[in-house]
């Protein structure tokens, strides 16, 4: 039985290394797969953040878009706000020129009165106090 039991056992120990082997090659075949399978889903996350950082990329381009044709509408806006200001600074400086030429006319025509009713006053005969009295406070006024 001796001899019995011993092949018993080397046939055990055979399936079993035979089983063992089977085992080992499954095992690496399920490496290789889960190997293949994590790169695949590796890639596909990779894909995905592609994907959406494409779709972020298309949204920024559209906002900026956006952003400069209403930053282009707003320059428009100011530039004819400042061509506004510009033109009534000009029309300012013309009136407050075209003032201060009369004023310097008004002026002149004042003075040349008063020049002139000065020289009356002294070429008229001497009259009496309360004439020049009057004449003063019309002066005056």
């Amino acid at each position: 039985m001796m001899n019995g039991e011993i092949m018993l056992k080397n046939n055990a120990s055979g399936l079993k290394d035979r089983d063992i082997i089977e085992l080992n090659v499954k095992l690496d075949e399920m490496k290789d797969s889960y190997r293949k399978l994590q790169q695949e889903l590796d890639q596909s996350r990779n894909d995905d953040k592609l994907e959406e950082l494409q779709k972020q990329i298309y949204i920024m381009n559209q906002e900026m878009e956006s952003n400069q044709k209403a930053a282009l509408e707003k320059e428009d806006c100011l530039l004819g706000d400042l061509s506004t200001a510009n033109e009534l600074v000009r029309l300012y400086k013309r009136r407050s020129n075209t003032y201060a030429a009369r004023v310097r006319e008004a002026k002149a025509t004042i003075k040349a009165l008063t020049v002139f009713i000065l020289k009356s006053l002294l070429l008229k005969p001497p009259c009496s106090t309360n004439c020049r009295s009057k004449l003063c406070r019309e002066m005056r006024r």
